[in-house]
């Protein structure tokens, strides 16, 4: 059943705004569209993504006009026990909201399941018809293989149209495999997140999305990081799965244009056969997030990467030390310039924290 935002929520506004509505208050009523509860399965726009570039049009004036002209006024004064819309217009206001939702391509941008298994959700990508997608997808929860296989497959059709993708990926997914040809030539942002334990592996191949900008990865490891698609990234996170120390800093120098670095939660390990001090030129990074490593990671890191217009910075990294004494848990502030040899010009101090 579709319910109008206002009446869901137990808006108070006078009978005189609601029975005659003006631009303003129909205005005012757009902004709650994605919001309705269609069926079980609507647009939403989640914590996650909310702050992601996302491209809404506004419901033409036509159409809001259109629906609202069935909300009528009473004559005479309203009943105390009564609600002060007749539930026969209110039952064809709810018809025709639904109508034009459901054929309202441009509503069925931001889509998301929340983590519950609907059949519906096949049926909202046909209904966003050929607009971009802008998709937060959970399936930890998720454990029927044939609802899991329907749900990847409406996933990778659907590629040529993703836009702002953020999926939430466990045990039972099989991320892209072999036998997917397509590309996602509107990708620019991506964001994966694997439950710790499984191995997931992202294989991008050149052409696949050359608009892609913004690359999240929290347990899922990279293959071919030798992609060009690299060359044009302005935000790069790994978190929990990373290459060989070594490795990073050349994946790095393929990176000339990052604005945003984040490496978090893992074990960097130096290649045996590499030597000389790691370097890697960032010119145009503007900020730097550094967590939960060893100090001596940290320091290379620190110490590696060149980043003279780097203004924003966060670093908190586990120092080494008996496990029990008290210099495993000492909180200390630190000049990265001085201290670490850091070739990064920063503001704030750093922060080493056990």
């Amino acid at each position: 059943m579709i319910q109008p935002a206002s009446f869901r929520r137990g808006d108070c506004t006078s009978p005189e705004r609601k029975t005659n509505p003006n631009n303003n208050s129909i205005n005012s009523v757009e902004v709650e569209i994605p919001l309705l509860a269609i069926d079980g399965c609507a647009p939403r726009i989640d914590r996650e993504i909310r702050h992601a570039p996302v491209n809404q049009d506004p419901l033409p004036v036509e159409l809001r006009m259109k629906i609202f002209e069935h909300v009528v006024a009473f004559d005479g004064p309203l009943p105390s026990d009564t609600y002060y819309l007749d539930l026969r217009v209110l039952a064809q206001v709810c018809k025709l909201w639904s109508d034009i939702v459901r054929c309202s391509p441009s509503l069925w941008r931001v889509l998301s399941n929340c983590g519950t298994a609907t059949a519906l959700w096949p049926t909202a990508f046909t209904r966003s018809a050929s607009v971009p997608l802008t998709i937060y997808f959970i399936n930890r929860f998720l454990t029927v293989e044939s609802i899991l296989r329907d749900y990847a497959t409406t996933l990778v059709n659907s590629l040529a149209r993703w836009e702002v993708v953020t999926l939430h990926l466990n045990a039972h997914t099989e991320l892209f495999p072999p036998e997917v040809t397509n590309v996602a030539p509107l990708l620019r942002y991506l964001h994966l997140r694997a439950d710790i334990g499984p191995e997931f592996r992202l294989n991008l191949h050149e052409t696949w999305s050359p608009r892609l900008r913004h690359i999240k990865l929290e347990g899922v490891r990279l293959l071919n990081w030798t992609n060009s698609i690299l060359f044009g990234l302005h935000t790069l996170m790994l978190r929990y799965k990373g290459p060989p120390l070594n490795e990073l800093f050349a994946i790095l120098t393929r990176c000339p244009d990052l604005h945003d670095l984040e490496l978090r939660d893992i074990t960097y390990r130096r290649d045996s056969h590499s030597r000389g001090a790691l370097q890697v030129p960032l010119p145009y990074l503007r900020s730097l997030k550094l967590m939960d490593m060893n100090s001596a990671t940290t320091a290379t890191l620190l110490s590696g990467i060149q980043a003279p217009l780097c203004h924003t910075y966060f670093c908190r990294c586990r120092l080494l030390g008996p496990p029990d004494t008290e210099d495993t848990r000492l909180h200390s502030r630190l000049d990265p310039s001085s201290s670490t040899g850091s070739n990064i010009t920063c503001q704030k101090p750093m922060e080493f924290i056990s």
